[in-house]
């Protein structure tokens, strides 16, 4: 459940990049990324590319800071998810395990959050 609620996460973070994009270039990736490829890798390359454009743009580093782990975090959540999905005779979830994804959880959301509520208000 962690591995889609973080994957939900990264959906409504790209759709709030999406809206405050002026340039059209980048919203034809961000959308095709999205709708038709759905490659994490991708999504994640350009999240981080918005956060960098957006930082250099006046982003508070309140908003940001912290941003590159947590999104890793997020990124390995829903990998481990989806791997865990296509081959579960590999899958190993130890109590350990599970207590670090739920321990990262709030901080990683909470920055997801603060990332989507400053591109909701601002352009890049």
């Amino acid at each position: 459940m962690l591995g889609a609620a973080n994957e939900r996460l990264t959906y409504l973070t790209m759709n709030a990049i999406q809206n405050s994009t002026r340039e059209a270039q980048r919203k034809k990736r961000i959308e095709k990324s999205v709708t038709t490829d759905r490659k994490l890798g991708e999504m994640f390359k350009l999240i981080d590319a918005a956060v960098s454009d957006a930082k250099a743009g006046g982003m508070p580093y309140v908003v940001y800071e912290g941003s590159e782990r947590h999104l890793l975090s997020i990124q390995e959540a829903i990998r481990v998810q989806r791997n865990d999905a296509v081959h579960p005779q590999l899958g190993q979830v130890t109590p350990d395990m599970l207590r670090l994804a739920l321990a990262a959880f709030p901080a990683a959301c909470k920055k997801m959050y603060d990332l989507m509520f400053w591109f909701q208000q601002n352009s890049i």
